[in-house]
């Protein structure tokens, strides 16, 4: 289970709420954040003993073409604006098995 700070617990009663998710991508020294600016969807269903999660982000610039992400350890954190500003928790690390890039009229994405 993981622990909330009493700020964004209190943000997750309110009526009206700001996601604000975040994916850590980490291989050796080298690492990439990404959060509300270039991630378009996250599907994390976090079941016990099965971590699976598809990330889809905007890639309209081309700064993920010439980057290989295979093999990235990736944490994925659940976010929200909160009175102090975006905060986090983040969730089981897990590792890129792939990466594919789609196109369609006027868009460009990275799918991990």
């Amino acid at each position: 289970m993981r622990s909330l700070s009493a700020t964004l617990s209190a943000t997750q009663k309110a009526s009206s709420l700001s996601p604000a998710p975040k994916i850590v991508l980490t291989l050796g020294e080298t690492e990439y954040t990404y959060d509300t600016t270039r991630i378009l969807s996250i599907k994390h269903p976090e079941q016990p003993y099965s971590q699976t999660a598809e990330v889809v982000l905007h890639n309209r610039d081309g700064t993920l073409t010439d980057i290989d992400l295979k093999s990235y350890k990736a944490v994925i954190s659940d976010g929200l604006v909160t009175s102090e500003g975006n905060e986090y928790s983040p969730t089981a690390p897990l590792w890129v098995i792939g990466q594919q890039f789609d196109s369609s009229p006027g868009e460009l994405v990275c799918r991990l």
